[in-house]
């Protein structure tokens, strides 16, 4: 077990972390191309920078103050993002977990196969791609903004909220929680279908070509549903509108 520290002026490149070994990086230091697994730990706190950072196999990258660009993470591994911190970039895949929490900010994370991403406690995800059989998890608090969905792939609200989605193929399902969860100006297409269940409240969805909103309870406001679309219950077809609906919760 080794503990490194990386701090104003210095650097470290190629650094491989396991078995109990820590990575400290802070105050204008950085580290590029890092392997963490294993269990072991880069923890890269204010001012600090990491770049190219590979996280696997029980290894895990907490990011509170710092910045983290280009991170891999996958295998088992972890990257927590917390406390003003800022994860760029980063790539989540098979096993992997990226977990932004306490007002840590995630900015253009991909969620490949079996990925996942999970944003709560006023954690704050922007421009997150989900590809096929990736999610993200929208938690107490959590904040997600313009998140890509494609065929496959799925967004999970449960308390928090989610603006600007865009459903390309892709899933989401809003509420079925107790609490409160919300999603804004959705656009689902090309496949996309939209489940909202009660606890929910969806605001200016546009329901486009080969997209559906299936409406199970909850509180829809403002739908836009252009021509050959089908809502549910029910088969109700409108026709470039705006719609108002209120529902009762199931």
């Amino acid at each position: 077990m080794t503990t490194y520290s990386v701090t104003s002026g210095h650097s470290s490149t190629s650094l491989t972390l396991s078995n109990g070994d820590f990575l400290y990086v802070s105050s204008a230091g950085t580290a590029t191309f890092t392997t963490v697994s294993d269990g072991g730990s880069a923890i890269v706190l204010s001012g600090g920078n990491t770049s190219f950072t590979t996280v696997s196999d029980g290894g895990v990258e907490i990011v509170s103050g710092g910045t983290a660009s280009f991170t891999t993470v996958s295998d088992g591994g972890k990257e927590i993002v917390s406390s003003g911190g800022t994860a760029n970039f980063t790539t989540v895949s098979v096993g992997g977990s990226q977990r932004v929490a306490s007002g840590g900010i995630a900015v253009s994370t991909t969620v490949d196969s079996s990925g996942t991403e999970v944003i709560g406690d006023d954690g704050t995800a922007s421009f997150t791609t989900v590809n096929n059989r990736g999610s993200v998890t929208v938690s107490v608090f959590g904040t997600t903004v313009s998140a890509m969905v494609s065929a496959g792939g799925t967004e999970v609200v449960a308390l928090g909220t989610a603006s600007f989605t865009t459903l390309r193929g892709g899933a989401d399902s809003v509420g079925g929680e107790a609490g409160t969860a919300s999603t804004i100006s959705t656009v689902v297409s090309g496949g996309g279908v939209e489940n909202v269940f009660a606890g929910a409240t969806v605001d200016f969805t546009t329901v486009s070509s080969g997209g559906t909103q299936s409406v199970f309870g909850g509180f829809r406001d403002l739908v836009r549903v252009p021509d050959h679309n089908v809502c549910h219950p029910g088969i109700i077809r409108y026709s470039r509108t705006y719609v108002r609906i209120y529902l009762t919760l199931l």
